[in-house]
């Protein structure tokens, strides 16, 4: 039985041995890092951190059925912590026939296959040394005298011991010897993870200390999602005008280097349409430093045709576990809806609702609305969305027919425009996808709304933005009613058959006194949602973030 001081003794070692991985990691030196925690974990088999950072590395690579067996064996250490239960539900549900891997997952073999998926060498030993190596077997074995060949070297051959080390475990692979390829492959490990230690002591700076920043550094960056497609842009503004320093990630420069630990935050927006953003939110989220991952809509349900399928969708088997792997590693995660909100709640995740709002600065939100002598039926529809017209299309056409002074809007999409091939050209007008800025502009073509969703899995976790932008411009609107639309209550109506969108849209056209009630309604409604108004949820989630660093 250990005494109390050799327990501070084993402590301790942990401690200095982890802390020694995470500063590997903090300077992206993955190798060295894995290695570090794979020893603690066989010293000491109870060490959840350790564990939970190579269950993440794992799932990282693609290895799931690695990632489980650590997750299980934290959870059964630790049954209370709902992020381990989080991460074990979310790859039961995710891995399809699952079976136990071949290795235990601290086995050098499968830390050295982790470290070649992860950091894409093939080499733990340096090629240079490989080759000084080869080159120094070839002169024993051509010598005349290979004893004494050796002990002229000694001093060479200690310092490339790791390298004949490598080159032997590739003869011994190539003669089919695992046997001698596992017992050499643990050496190496051991070699490697004892000059890693030696040299790799993190020194302080020549002042001694770090100058910590004026302002917190925040890095945003992400892929934009035609659900809210200027989310992004306000989440900078928002944080910018609350005292923040951003920093953009350019996503369109691949060579762009990043300090990923140098941030007191990282803000990833739909980190899993970028290889570059999804690495760096597993690289935060390893080295225990905090990322709020902001997803704007549920991509697993994505309808057929909807334009985020090529950059955002989950057909990828890549690109579906950088989305499932970014959420498990999310410090926290963001959504602009309730319905997705609660999904990711029952699911156990760490998730905040901060919805879509608008920036009053911007003119285009407040200028008038065009003169036209028609009553503009608007439909601001995306690709996609032809099945969620179905229901409307007969009740539009028959109104446009029966009131002269009326005239069919759609925006978007020209597949759904022509569905109303029925009505003159005189009757209906199309207006292409404009760039984002002109956004508002598409607002104020119309007189009237229709915002028409059928009843699906991912319609039920829409948001209300098409609401609450149809109320900064007191428009009316009838929309279908999902949860959302029924949350908002206010500015318009709710129709659920082609009876009701008929009935709704003669009600509409008709009464001009209740379009004016609704519009001023739907304006007082989306004051709320003002930049400046919800800066202060953002604010308050980012700093509770930034301040887990601090701790």
């Amino acid at each position: 039985m250990r005494s109390a001081s050799q327990k501070q003794s084993s402590e301790e070692e942990i401690s200095r041995l982890k802390e020694q991985g995470r500063q590997y990691l903090k300077v992206n030196q993955v190798g060295k890092a894995l290695r570090i925690f794979s020893t603690v974990l066989k010293e000491h088999p109870d060490d959840i951190d350790s564990m939970l950072i190579l269950g993440d590395s794992y799932l990282m690579a693609g290895e799931q059925p690695y990632a489980l067996v650590l997750y299980q064996q934290a959870y059964q250490l630790a049954p209370e912590r709902r992020d381990i239960k989080r991460r074990i539900n979310l790859l039961q549900t995710s891995t399809l026939n699952f079976s136990m891997p071949d290795l235990i997952p601290t086995h050098p073999r499968a830390i050295a296959d982790l470290i070649k998926k992860l950091t894409g060498q093939a080499n733990q030993v340096p090629e240079i040394d490989l080759k000084n190596a080869s080159k120094l077997l070839d002169e024993y074995l051509n010598s005349a005298s290979p004893a004494q060949a050796v002990a002229d070297h000694m001093d060479e051959i200690n310092t490339l011991l790791p390298a004949l080390i490598e080159l032997n475990i590739r003869q011994a692979r190539l003669d089919g010897n695992t046997v001698v390829v596992d017992a050499l492959q643990e050496m190496l490990s051991n070699l490697l993870i004892e000059g890693d230690l030696e040299n790799g002591q993190v020194m302080p700076n020549q002042h001694g200390r770090v100058e910590a920043p004026q302002k917190p550094l925040i890095l945003l960056g992400g892929v934009c999602s035609s659900e809210t497609p200027y989310r992004m842009l306000s989440i900078q503004q928002v944080l910018s005008e609350a005292g923040f320093e951003i920093q953009k990630m350019d996503l369109s420069n691949p060579e762009e280097t990043i300090n990923w630990e140098h941030f007191d935050l990282v803000v990833a927006h739909n980190p899993h349409g970028s290889p570059a953003l999804s690495k760096g939110v597993a690289s935060r989220a390893t080295a225990n430093l905090p990322v709020l991952v902001d997803l704007a809509a549920d991509f697993s349900h994505l309808p057929a045709g909807h334009p985020d399928i090529p950059t955002l969708g989950l057909d990828d088997p890549a690109v579906r576990r950088s989305y499932q792997a970014s959420m498990q590693l999310a410090s926290c995660i963001s959504v602009p809806g309730e319905g997705f909100a609660n999904l990711l709640r029952q699911a156990t995740f760490p998730v905040e609702m901060i919805p879509d709002g608008w920036n009053q600065y911007d003119l285009l939100w407040t200028r008038a609305n065009q003169n036209s002598p028609f009553f503009n039926i608007g439909l601001n529809l995306i690709p996609g969305q032809a099945d969620d017209v179905l229901t409307l299309r007969r009740a539009v056409t028959r109104v446009v027919r029966e009131f002269p002074h009326t005239r069919l809007v759609l925006t978007g999409d020209m597949e759904i425009y022509q569905l109303f091939d029925n009505l003159p050209d005189t009757r209906k007008v199309f207006i292409p996808a404009l760039e984002l800025e002109d956004y508002p502009y598409l607002l104020a073509q119309m007189d009237l709304l229709l915002v028409p969703y059928k009843e699906d899995e991912f319609n039920r976790t829409r948001t209300d933005r098409p609401l609450m932008e149809a109320g900064v411009r007191r428009i009316p609107w009838i929309g279908s009613p999902i949860p959302a639309h029924l949350e908002w209550g206010s500015g318009g109506l709710i129709a659920s058959s082609t009876d009701e969108w008929y009935t709704q849209l003669q009600t509409m056209i008709q009464d001009r006194e209740l379009r004016q009630k609704f519009g001023q309604s739907g304006y007082q409604k989306a004051l709320q949602r003002e930049n400046q108004v919800l800066s202060k949820s953002w604010v308050q989630l980012v700093q509770v973030l930034i301040s887990r660093k601090k701790g």
